[in-house]
């Protein structure tokens, strides 16, 4: 929603502390969400999935940076996976 939000509108940056993080909370989104290997794995394969969308309703205007931040994605659910003979097979670049 953000990204759609700032494709079609002005964005602002509040250089200010906002929120606190909440780390080992019982409840917390990343505890549900990222807790397990199958979990991690799912969540970069969705991330990867909306870099694509976004890039085709883009019209492929911001390629280089979301190619750059799926390629990170691959890279955390190759490693989740344990796929290390894979990312050997990647560049360092397809990953950074």
């Amino acid at each position: 929603m953000v990204i759609l939000a700032a494709l079609h509108g002005t964005v602002d940056y509040l250089d200010d502390n906002m929120s606190a993080y909440r780390v080992g909370v019982k409840g917390s989104w990343t505890e549900r969400e990222l807790a397990t290997s199958t979990k991690r794995i799912n969540h970069y394969h969705h991330m990867e999935e909306m870099f694509d969308e976004i890039n085709e309703y883009t019209h492929f205007m911001y390629n280089d940076a979301l190619t750059k931040a799926k390629n990170r994605y691959q890279f955390l659910r190759l490693l989740d996976q344990g796929k290390f003979k894979e990312i050997k097979q990647g560049t360092t670049e397809k990953f950074t």
